[in-house]
């Protein structure tokens, strides 16, 4: 058996011509003999050693379909109120093996196009959430208003900062849902079939529920123009009638009028921050 080490600040190598060192830079072939003594990337499987591939056991049981029916309720309330994206935090209490999504505060911006229409974009940005008592925070599930379901490059730099499972639902403006979902863990995100996470559920009742008053009261449109002083629109005070009186989907124009300059929950800062109680 060739000799294999873990090279440490105070490791010695073993006696012999040949032996394996496993550094943070990778395992290197060492080999001492009379005329040279060398140290090469090993290009062969170090003899004695199970090979490995990344994986990752998903141990949480399936989201509800009650979960995932207001997750929906909520996705579907914000992309008619003002055509943009929700998103949810992810929490499971292993004792009970139940799970809980908090709405973390989040904000869209309205921005006034040449034309005087305030338009939406269909990115969110939103705050922390406290994690309830007795829960780890496991994952997200997030919206993406009309847009199919899939990983953006937002998503994914978003996620391989925290570990755990991200679901993503989209094309609200069809008469099915398209859905994706990923586990992330150490950097790495591996897909997974929706099947696999998510108890099915009634998509299309779903999508016509009213979601948790909660979760809307943590949603506020933000009216910016460049000139005034921006104004705020809590989407909990947002009725159907409304959101029938917009143009199109991301025309939040007819709603301005609701908007006040007061920054809810905080001060008058930038972006999120104003948003933090």
């Amino acid at each position: 058996m060739v000799p294999i080490i873990l090279r440490t600040r105070g490791s010695t190598p073993p006696p012999g011509p040949l032996h394996y060192a496993v550094t943070a830079d990778g395992v290197f072939e060492v080999r001492e003999t009379d005329i040279y003594r060398s140290e090469t990337k090993s290009l062969v499987k170090l003899p004695g050693v199970e090979r490995g591939s990344e994986y990752v056991e998903i141990r949480l049981p399936l989201l509800p379909a009650a979960l995932m029916s207001q997750a929906v309720a909520f996705f579907a309330t914000v992309n008619r109120l003002c055509g943009s994206e929700g998103v949810l935090i992810l929490f499971f209490d292993p004792r009970t093996q139940s799970f809980r999504a908090e709405a973390p505060v989040q904000l869209v911006k309205a921005h006034a196009s040449h034309s005087g229409r305030y338009l939406t974009s269909l990115a969110v940005k939103y705050g922390t959430v406290v994690r309830p008592a007795g829960y780890l925070r496991c994952g997200s599930i997030h919206s993406h208003a009309d847009m199919p379901a899939f990983a953006s490059g937002t998503d994914c730099d978003d996620e391989l900062g925290e570990d755990g499972l991200h679901v993503v639902v989209g094309d609200f403006g069809k008469s099915t849902l398209s859905v994706s979902a990923a586990f992330t863990v150490a950097g790495r995100r591996f897909s997974t079939e929706r099947a696999e996470v998510i108890e099915a559920f009634d998509e299309g009742a779903a999508s016509l529920a009213a979601p948790p008053v909660e979760w809307l009261a943590a949603s506020t449109i933000k009216f910016v123009d460049g000139m005034r002083t921006p104004r705020y629109l809590p989407l909990a005070r947002v009725s159907a009638a409304d959101a029938a009186r917009r143009g199109s989907l991301y025309d939040v124009t007819a709603l301005l009028p609701l908007a006040t300059t007061a920054a809810p929950r905080g001060s008058d800062d930038d972006d999120i921050a104003e948003l933090r109680a």
